[in-house]
């Protein structure tokens, strides 16, 4: 399968990548930002994040690497092979990484999301501030992958925002991408998710 082998290639650069990163000197900063304490007075505050407010986290964009256009072309290649219209993340994790809660509001639609985990210790967290829903993936060891569905901000509202945060303390990658067209659901969306088993949960999570 060409993903399974987009996937294997990508792995590869990850020990590279590590080196790379500087390590997280601000737990304390992580407890606040993936807290549900920051969260709610987001809420409260009519706040609808659609970046990040704090994040240990680099784009791979960002880096200085010498294989970097190899690997973003193994990256350009996934996207293809996923019927993928842009490439939404492609974050790498050290130790103790993470990215605070947000809502992706400015980049709607449904998305399919890869993610590696070194020691299976790391998490993607939801909440939908209509339903009060929390929900909690936990990562396992090697490839995950989920289906994403993001609100823009008129579905927040009448649905409830997509808000969600990442928290690891091994090192992981995501590498996601947005499937449908501009916001707009189209049936090889669907399919794609169904081709990987996944099912939706009440938060809009495909797992």
């Amino acid at each position: 399968m060409k993903v399974t082998e987009n996937l294997k290639n990508i792995e590869k650069h990850f020990s590279n990548l590590n080196d790379l990163c500087l390590p997280c000197d601000t737990p304390l900063e992580k407890e606040k930002y993936i807290s549900d304490e920051w969260l709610f007075e987001q809420i409260l505050n009519g706040s609808v994040h659609g970046h990040p407010t704090s994040t240990n986290s680099v784009d791979v964009i960002d880096f200085d690497y010498d294989l970097k256009n190899e690997l973003l072309d193994e990256i350009i290649s996934l996207c293809s092979n996923v019927g993928g219209r842009s490439r939404a993340v492609s974050a790498f994790y050290p130790e103790n990484g993470y990215m605070g809660w947000h809502t992706n509001w400015n980049a709607p639609g449904l998305g399919i999301l890869f993610s590696w985990s070194k020691a299976g210790d790391g998490c993607f967290k939801s909440y939908n501030d209509k339903t009060k829903n929390f929900e909690i993936y936990q990562d396992e060891v090697g490839w995950n992958v989920k289906g994403v569905y993001m609100r823009d901000k008129q579905q927040g509202l009448n649905l409830g925002n997509s808000w969600h945060c990442v928290d690891t303390n091994c090192e992981r990658f995501s590498v996601g991408f947005l499937l449908s067209n501009g916001g707009m659901d189209v049936d090889f969306c669907y399919e794609t998710l169904e081709e990987f088993e996944l099912n939706e949960t009440p938060n809009g999570i495909w797992i």
